[in-house]
């Protein structure tokens, strides 16, 4: 019979290098436990919160497909916490210690916005050695929070082994002071009680008699308070196998050799998500803490609502109508770009994106970008033309985003924005590289620097990076790891793994598909164990990184929909990545820093000084054939996009001599989307779609990319 129980003490890889476990490893394996919910509690950070929440809810709805039940995500943090009730802004060790944990869930929408303005203000106010709060600022975020007292690193705990019970107590009484008797449970832990090993180490027998010292403590307190009793096993990789894999984890995070006898180490291989039977067997005689653990999950009713956008207002003049002023704006810019007497298609498309666009919420957007783009041009910014799916916009082009007619080369508005797709459009501003911080400046004036931030990325343990750094904590010689590392290919633009091979897929999969590396593994069992070893580490995260471009904007302050990290250099970023930026409704803005329009920005400056011509780069003629004449020669050096090898070799092959064929060659780069271009492609002078061009350019994308099909 499954025990009443649910994990609510879980740590994932955004527990950075001392989690090992993915979301979705974590998922599969609670549901195929039959457990009813799971919480995520990473190290003082959110980073995981609406990636885990959202594969919670796919897994739940494929399972109720089955007739199976679904798993309730519970959304938490173990929050580090300034000692001995001192302020954050204590810059020192207190007692011998930085911090204590404090493990935290969200039972509401007002729990969850204070679990993100917690650990924002653990990485703006209060950071030393880790995001750290106080008790100040728990008692004032308060509401809406569930609390417990914690692993044998937190504050209830370290007080019972560090000092005695009476100061315990007055540790725990401040507790429920803060949060309330009834959302503060006593938290119990007993992974000594699950090892077998005949001859434990001297760091096994410490945790077995710290946890009995601690959970009779903890006991005495709940009985004496009048509180309830969790239990949790406080995991932090997914199963038992993976415990050497994230004691090397451990290593690579501390600088550590695993043979070091001195470092930060686990006492047992038991910190994973166990089953309900093998917790009740840890906890014989507390069946209410293992119950107790589905009341919390019950009282935790977070609902987060998607598709909600909270862009800021664009201040209109007057207080006139967005909708009206957009689309005079529009009509104004029409007028400019194809003439006074517009035609009936300009005229039927750009009702079409009006309409669309006012359906869809999106004018206030497109305004934004707008005055972005309208400033840096008054103040002699360069900006380009505009890409991606935004060209395919009349509107945007009416409005200067985008520089390029979509009737005349026939791109589509559905790629920007699609009815039956709801979903942020998104677009790419690039500007001069030497002056795109003036502009993001005049961002963060205007709608508040509170109201943005940049946004968070994390670099992975990726194939070769994972050999590098397995092979440095076990003490391997360099030359051997850098051996077996320089057997793993580049493959930009491919998906490169040490996995076994699953799916007939274009990855490259080292181990089944380079054969020296197949030899090693297959023949030295040391390799094998470290590529098994890596195996498990790889793809995990390994530290935060800044995305190059892009900044987040919001009508109030960004804590209101998402968590904030302060990264080395001082920014403020979204704890949250790209990918779930848009599920907060947070809008999302690229402003890309392009050198090749800084050079030609100085190249403007150069002619007009030597020969006193203005040149403006909107009005240079497209069908210039000493330029196509310089391409067919292959002297594309610094040309955007076009100076690489393989491109070089099929400009000197097709020899384009139009915009359209250079648009053809933008589209054949990848071998995938060549079956996709548009059949008005290259077309001119009454000739056929680029199809014409294969027979004789598909030796050379032979040569250069491999497959074509």
């Amino acid at each position: 019979m499954p025990v009443d129980f649910c994990h609510l003490h879980t740590h994932t890889q955004y527990s950075l290098l001392d989690g090992a476990s993915r979301i979705g490893d974590l998922i599969k394996r609670a549901q195929k436990m039959g457990q009813k919910a799971l919480a995520i509690t990473d190290h003082g950070n959110m980073f995981g919160a609406v990636e885990f929440y959202k594969a919670c809810l796919e897994a739940s709805k494929a399972a109720e497909k089955e007739g199976k039940p679904g798993l309730k995500p519970i959304l938490g943090t173990e929050s580090y916490i300034v000692p001995d009730g001192r302020s954050r802004a204590t810059r020192e060790k207190i007692e011998g210690e930085y911090d204590h944990h404090c493990l935290l869930w969200a039972a509401s929408l007002d729990g969850f916005k204070n679990l993100m303005k917690l650990s924002t203000l653990a990485y703006t106010e209060g950071f030393y050695m880790h995001p750290r709060v106080d008790r100040e600022m728990l008692a004032k975020h308060a509401k809406g929070v569930i609390a417990s007292s914690g692993c044998l690193g937190s504050e209830v705990p370290q007080t019972i082994l560090k000092k005695d019970y009476e100061a315990a107590r007055k540790v725990a009484g401040v507790f429920l002071d803060i949060f309330g008797k009834e959302n503060f449970y006593f938290e119990l832990q007993n992974q000594a009680g699950a090892m077998a090993a005949a001859n434990p180490s001297e760091d096994a027998r410490e945790l077995a008699r710290a946890q009995k010292k601690v959970n009779e403590a903890i006991i005495k307190l709940a009985r004496e308070f009048g509180g309830k009793l969790i239990a949790t096993n406080d995991s932090h990789y997914t199963s038992r196998e993976d415990a050497a894999a994230h004691d090397a984890l451990l290593c690579i995070g501390t600088g550590k050799l695993i043979s070091d006898t001195n470092r930060l180490k686990f006492a047992c291989d038991e910190f994973y998500l166990k089953s309900g039977e093998e917790m009740r067997l840890l906890f014989p005689d507390m069946p209410e803490a293992l119950n107790n653990t589905l009341e919390v999950a019950e009282r935790c009713n977070l609902k987060l609502k998607f598709g909600e956008y909270h862009y800021p207002v664009f201040p209109i003049p007057g207080g006139e109508d967005p909708e009206v002023f957009f689309r005079r704006e529009v009509e104004k810019g029409l007028k400019q770009r194809y003439g006074a007497k517009l035609s009936a298609e300009v005229k039927t498309r750009a009702e079409e994106e009006l309409r669309v666009l006012q359906k869809m919420g999106f004018v206030g957007y497109l305004l934004i970008v707008w005055d972005i783009i309208r400033e840096a041009t008054a103040r002699g910014i360069p900006v380009g033309p505009g890409r991606g799916s935004a060209a395919g916009s009349i509107a945007c082009y009416a409005l200067g985003i985008t520089n390029l007619d979509p009737l005349k080369y026939k791109l589509l508005f559905e790629r920007f924005v699609n009815e039956g797709r709801n979903e942020m459009p998104d677009i790419d501003i690039d500007f001069c590289q030497s002056r795109r911080g003036e502009i993001i400046e005049y961002v963060q004036d205007k709608y508040g620097r509170d109201c943005t931030a940049g946004i968070i990325t994390f670099n992975s343990m990726a194939a070769k990076g994972a050999i590098r750094d397995l092979g440095r904590v076990m003490d391997w010689p360099l030359g051997e790891v850098d051996k077996i590392a320089k057997l793993i290919p580049n493959a930009p633009g491919r998906k490169v793994t040490l996995q076994p091979r699953k799916d007939d897929d274009d990855g490259m999969y080292v181990i089944d598909d380079e054969p020296d590396l197949k030899s090693l593994y297959e023949g030295d069992e040391k390799v094998r164990k470290l590529v098994d070893t890596a195996r498990r580490i790889e793809g995990l995260a390994r530290n935060p990184g800044r995305h190059a471009a892009g900044l987040v904007i919001a009508d109030k302050p960004v804590t209101e929909y998402c968590p904030l990290y302060r990264d080395k250099d001082g920014m403020l970023l979204t704890q949250f990545e790209m990918n779930h930026i848009d599920s907060v409704g947070l809008l999302k803005i690229d402003f890309l820093g392009l050198q090749t329009l800084t050079e030609l920005f100085l190249a403007l400056k150069i002619v007009k000084q030597r020969h006193n011509v203005d040149v403006d780069l909107n009005t240079i003629p497209l069908d210039d054939m000493k330029t196509y004449r310089m391409l067919h020669r292959g002297e594309a050096k610094g040309i955007f996009q076009f100076e690489s090898e393989g491109m070089v070799k099929l400009l000197m092959e097709a020899r384009p001599d139009c915009l359209e064929d250079l648009t053809a060659l933008n589209a054949m780069y990848r071998p995938g989307p060549m079956q996709n271009i548009p059949a008005f492609v290259g077309r001119k002078h009454g000739r056929e779609p680029i199809d014409y061009m294969l027979p004789q350019l598909e030796p050379v994308l032979k040569e250069t990319y491999g497959s074509i099909v």
